[in-house]
């Protein structure tokens, strides 16, 4: 997950691309309005991508943290 996505945001992007979640189970599991978890980000686009870079070894500790808090 590109790390300059809010919590809420990695949190919603993981629940729809791993677990499969539409928009609006994701707004039931955060108790906000379906507009509001529209929009969070769902994928890159093209004007708004994020370059996939595999973490150096000195920034591995800082990313799993990153990921123990998102699952």
């Amino acid at each position: 997950m590109p790390p300059v996505l809010s919590r809420e945001a990695r949190v919603a992007l993981t629940l729809r691309l791993l677990g499969g979640l539409s928009t609006r189970e994701i707004a039931r599991a955060f108790l906000v309005s379906e507009g509001n978890a529209s929009s969070a980000p769902s994928a890159p686009s093209p004007r708004r991508a994020w370059p996939f870079k595999v973490p150096g070894r000195d920034e591995l500790a800082d990313r799993l943290s990153e990921v123990l808090e998102v699952i």
